[in-house]
């Protein structure tokens, strides 16, 4: 069998299996699980309570569900049927909804919406929310599957927050990332609401990072942040 796509599925399996992880000399087997029951990196964690219940606690503090874990373990149930993926990610997703979403200026402010910042001991309290870390995959897919009217609030508030940070004028500072997740996020609002402003929005965010990368570097490929010290691609 192919050695990647073996990996692959013991990857998904330790989010909701121990003996699925690999054999750690000083710790055994831990997959997600364990790590929820040892507490975090250093095991002082809590991952209990109405406040961290759902989220993923590391060694900074908590993630804020960095890289969209809701949808991960969501997407885990939809391609095994295992119902333990569905518990975690309808807990992650709720928790997503309503602790990760920032909630609390008007709509019209520019950070209204977003989701916030990865790290910070009282979830996302290192950073405001950013483009670069608001992913809406998950919200997107949790509502579809269960109708949680939160869940849509979190996805249609995330696409304000979003175009109001109108990255089709980007200019190539503080990573590429920034306009990828964007340009994703667009898409999936797109497949799930059908309104052609979100596939406008993408493909404008696209072009833009296409035009950077032709004539600032070149079309090889990449565009360099200029911000980062020293300068990465």
């Amino acid at each position: 069998r192919d050695i990647g796509a073996s990996r692959y599925e013991r990857m998904f399996a330790i989010l909701v299996d121990d003996a699925a992880a690999d054999d750690q000399p000083a710790l055994g087997r831990i997959g997600l699980p364990g790590f929820i029951e040892r507490g975090g990196t250093y095991g002082t964690q809590a991952f209990y309570g109405w406040f961290n219940y759902g989220d993923i606690a590391w060694a900074d503090g908590y993630c804020s569900l960095h890289y969209d874990w809701p949808l991960v373990m969501l997407l885990g149930f939809l391609r095994s049927g295992d119902p333990r993926f569905f518990a975690r990610g309808h807990a992650m997703a709720q928790h997503r909804r309503d602790i990760d979403q920032d909630h609390g200026r008007p709509g019209t402010h520019k950070l209204s919406g977003g989701q916030f910042y990865q790290k910070g001991h009282w979830h996302g309290n290192y950073y405001f929310p950013t483009p670069s870390h608001t992913w809406l995959g998950g919200p997107i897919i949790h509502w579809l599957m269960t109708g949680d009217e939160g869940s849509l609030e979190a996805a249609r508030l995330g696409r304000d927050f979003l175009a109001r940070q109108r990255l089709e004028t980007w200019d190539g500072d503080w990573g590429a990332r920034i306009p990828g997740w964007t340009a994703d996020n667009f898409l999936w609002l797109w497949w799930a609401f059908g309104d052609p402003k979100d596939l406008s929005r993408a493909e404008a965010i696209l072009a833009n990072f296409e035009r950077l990368e032709t004539e600032k570097y070149g079309a090889r490929g990449f565009i360099i942040n200029e911000q980062y010290k020293p300068r990465s691609e």
